[in-house]
């Protein structure tokens, strides 16, 4: 999708390569943009390090495998995907795009880089990468935030609003 920016997370990847280059990436779902990336991985010498891996059922599955995870949207609605990653425990890195800035606060339960800015999403990772506390602490405080993007929490929300509203308008 091309939203989702996965041009940018394969550059990315080139650059942190230069300095783990034992890492892998993959990246999950599929679309228009398949057969593009499988080149650009080639043109950027990173296909034995980079893994499309198509539509998954089990996020959770996949999840579980990962080290570390990245959303490099340059638009992102709520970003479900990044509250599957919270409930999974993994530190985020995440572009400035739309909704991920009302899910993670940057140096508090993610880091924060610049959309459509290969260098800053990769520096973000190596720091990650780089400094196993600062892992532990942001993978920690975005597993308690998860809560607050509950199913149930955002219903009650919801129900709240829509009380408001018709209180709102019974009392004009």
């Amino acid at each position: 999708v091309p939203h989702k920016d996965p041009e940018n997370f394969l550059k990315s990847a080139e650059i942190v390569l230069k300095k783990f280059p034992e890492t892998h990436f993959i990246l999950a779902g599929q679309g228009e943009l398949s057969n593009k990336l499988n080149s650009l991985d080639q043109k950027l010498h990173i296909q034995n390090n980079f893994h499309l891996i198509g539509y998954q059922n089990n996020s959770y599955q996949v999840l579980s495998a990962l080290d570390l995870f990245v959303l490099s949207s340059k638009e992102e609605g709520l970003g479900s995907v990044l509250i599957d990653a919270m409930n999974a425990k993994l530190p985020i890195v995440a572009t400035n795009a739309g909704g991920i800035m009302d899910i993670i606060e940057d140096k508090k339960n993610g880091l924060i880089a610049e959309k459509e800015n290969p260098e800053a999403l990769a520096k973000a990772q190596l720091n990650l990468m780089e400094d196993e506390d600062l892992r532990k602490i942001l993978s920690e405080e975005a597993y308690k935030r998860r809560i607050n993007f509950s199913s149930e929490k955002m219903a009650a929300a919801t129900v709240k609003i829509y009380e408001e509203t018709i209180k709102n308008t019974q009392s004009d």
